[in-house]
């Protein structure tokens, strides 16, 4: 039971930065145990990179870091308009005074004394968000204000500027009767829009006292002598959907007789539809109400808002998409390093065990289980369209079959599979291993699709062009363009997917079954986008869905024979030497170092890129070949690489990293490549592969 003074809040979104890993922890343990979302970061770089990315509600700051302060990082947050406003909480000693009072000045909004003590901390936390929020909802309500007073002024002002026209135009037919319907025709042939004069008299009786020529330019209608009749034939053919609304607003407006302005959809004899606004001002004349008013036709600027609506949303999808993607790679890259160390133990553990003893058994069991659990590194590298991938041009319609013979089992006897290739073989250069997974993972869900086991899923191929305005958000980017793509086409019977879920199918970890079912077709995204293609989705609940899965077109000339470079080095290659092994992870580093020492190298090793290129300046040691870890503080594994280059340009180099090869920032030029590239989690035998080849 909470007293009357606690604030309630939702959960907030809180970056903490701890370079401390025991204090991270705890924090996220406790913030995470009160519900809030926590996102850790270890250093200034980091947490800037993070904040940048999607602004938190709230930080949690250590004061002293090394690289980066807590007081620099704030001030750098304090620079930047989509972080100025975060609130900022301080982690502090005791005895660190000096050091807060300068925290608070660089733009602190409070700060927490280690020890810390969990409640003071959350207490802190909720006072603070509920303080921000309060902040943000009140800027967006003055926004709000500003701009429906700003709009309301603009609407008096042209109100006004028309009731005068219209004043001044009344003044002058009293004045000089031939002369106003002279200005008068001439204006209503020129104006873009109908000018009207509707009446309605205090029996009840509606008409039309006058409406311009340009009648039928914009409704395609003919006027009628009979003015009730025609007014009534106007009203009918106002859209179904809004004929209720324009009947309302009209008999308000008579009883109230106040301007109006409405606007909605008109339906012409032809059957086109047309958008159009009404303004009219009503005078009472004699017994009965006059509207001298004009339609216009806005069925383009409709379309115009229409379109703009729609490029909005799509922005900010892609900069969701974006986001998803950029956490979705930096953890893959922290899971991959994290697995390196028990893969590459559990391998270095098998090397010393008996292959037919229980032990030997039980780590290899273990290093099974260690690679399923790598793959999720995989699938995230996958979501992100950076898994590594081997293009070979492939006919569609096998690899397809293919698919569709390892899920025969899982068909039963009452679902018709219908499989219809090509007259001739239809040709794509893709990862066949990765085009596989989006056939599979469709052909999944259509089975599960088909809840009650009974209906057909039919599979056709073909090519035709396809325009990229036609394709989801999620595969629209430049690398994309109008073209002929082949596709292979997957339809169902099943029972669909209702509209308003249609446009989230590609989020990660999206289902309308039951949750657990993982990233989905997400993981497709990033395979299609890396393979320039699309998947094209449509769908009505209770009648089923067709997917085409939509790949450039290689023509028979463009094939290529295939090369396997692994030809090349097939001379068996005697391994020793003195080898520079750099890693900033410490378990990394040790398991590394121990296989290197099993592959008969006298191994150094280094804790960040400075002290590499150190020892290699050192020329005290002749090394044979230099192993460099991409991420590392002081200085990253590519410029060192750059540095050792100018020292000694023959010596090789491997580069390693939890992310793909394709995803690193090298430079293009022939002399800083690096020799060799290990993607983590490695174990002992690719590392051995790739020393071969670097020296055969």
């Amino acid at each position: 039971m909470s007293s009357d003074n606690t604030i309630h809040l939702s959960h907030g979104d809180i970056l903490v930065v701890d370079d401390n890993t025991s204090n991270l922890k705890f924090l996220t343990e406790i913030l995470t145990e009160a519900g809030h979302r926590v996102r850790p970061a270890t250093d200034g770089e980091l947490a800037l990179m993070s904040a940048h990315a999607k602004p938190p509600e709230l930080i949690l700051l250590d004061i002293r870091m090394p690289g980066m302060s807590g007081i620099e990082v704030c001030h750098r947050l304090r620079a930047e308009q989509e972080t100025k406003d975060i609130p900022i909480i301080f982690l502090s000693a005791l005895t660190e005074t000096e050091m807060k009072v300068k925290a608070l000045k660089e733009g602190g909004t409070d700060y927490v004394t280690k020890p810390i003590e969990p409640s003071e901390v959350l207490a802190r936390i909720e006072t603070h968000l509920h303080r921000y929020r309060l902040q943000q909802k009140l800027a967006a309500q003055s926004s709000e204000l500003i701009k429906e007073i700003e709009e309301r002024k603009r609407n008096e002002a042209e109100l006004t500027k028309y009731r005068e026209q219209l004043e001044e135009q009344v003044n002058e037919r009293t004045l000089k009767l031939k002369e106003q319907k002279e200005q008068l025709q001439a204006i209503t042939e020129n104006v873009p829009g109908v000018v009207f004069q509707f009446y309605a008299s205090n029996t009840g009786e509606t008409g039309v006292h006058y409406i311009s020529p340009k009648l039928f330019d914009i409704f395609g209608l003919e006027f009628i002598d009979d003015p009730s009749l025609f007014l009534q034939t106007f009203v009918e053919n106002i859209h179904e959907e809004d004929r209720q609304s324009w009947i309302d607003t009209f008999q308000e407006v008579a009883i109230k007789q106040i301007p109006w302005r409405w606007n909605g959809r008109y339906v012409k004899p032809s059957g086109e539809i047309v958008w159009f606004e009404g303004q009219s001002t009503p005078t009472i004349r004699k017994n009965e109400i006059v509207f001298d008013g004009i339609f216009i036709d806005i069925t383009e600027k409709i379309e115009q808002e229409k379109q703009k609506l729609k490029s909005n949303l799509q922005k900010e999808q892609l900069k969701k998409l974006e986001s998803l993607k950029t956490m979705a790679g930096a953890i893959a890259h922290r899971f991959n390093n994290a697995m390196m160390a028990v893969l590459g133990n559990l391998d270095l553990m098998k090397s010393t065990l008996s292959a037919d003893s229980k032990e030997y058994q039980m780590v290899s069991d273990a290093a099974q289980a260690a690679r399923g659990a790598s793959h999720v590194g995989s699938m995230m590298l996958s979501y992100v369209g950076q898994q590594p991938f081997k293009l070979q041009d492939v006919a569609l319609e096998k690899l397809v079959r293919e698919c569709v013979a390892a899920f025969k089992s899982q068909l039963q006897s009452s679902i018709s599979l219908q499989f219809i290739p090509p007259d001739q073989p239809l040709y794509c250069s893709i990862d066949q291993r990765q085009i596989k997974e989006v056939i599979e993972s469709i052909l999944a869900n259509a089975i599960e699709a088909l809840g009650d086991g009974t209906g057909t899923i039919k599979i056709t191929f073909g090519t035709d062009y396809f325009t990229t305005d036609s394709f989801p958000v999620a595969f629209q980017n430049d690398s994309i363009k109008d073209d002929i793509y082949t596709f292979c086409q997957i339809k169902d019977t099943g029972h669909g997917i209702e509209p308003h879920n249609l446009a989230r199918i590609f989020e990660p970890f999206f289902t309308t079954r039951f949750v657990g079912r993982g990233l989905g077709l997400a993981l497709t995204v990033g395979i299609m986008r890396s393979h320039h293609g699309a998947l094209l989705v449509e769908s009505s609940p209770d009648i089923g869905t067709t997917v085409r899965v939509l790949l450039p077109s290689t023509s028979l000339s463009q094939q290529t024979p295939s090369y396997n470079a692994d030809d090349e080095h097939s001379e068996t290659v005697q391994l020793s030497g003195d080898i520079l092994l750099a890693d900033d992870e410490e378990v990394v580093l040790d398991v590394g170092r121990k296989m290197l020492e099993m592959l008969g190298f006298t191994v150094h090793t280094a804790i960040n890129g400075l002290e590499a290129v150190e020892k290699i300046r050192n020329k005290s040691i002749a090394f044979c070949a230099v192993v460099l870890d991409i991420s590392m503080p002081e200085m990253d594994g590519i410029e060192a690489m750059d540095e050792i280059k100018k020292v000694q340009a023959e010596l090789p180099i491997i580069l390693s990293s939890g992310y793909t090869q394709d995803d690193l920032p090298l430079k293009r030029d022939n002399d800083k490549q690096p020799d060799g590239f290990l993607q983590k989690p490695f174990q002992l035998a690719e590392l051995k592969d790739c020393l071969e080849k670097l020296f055969s």
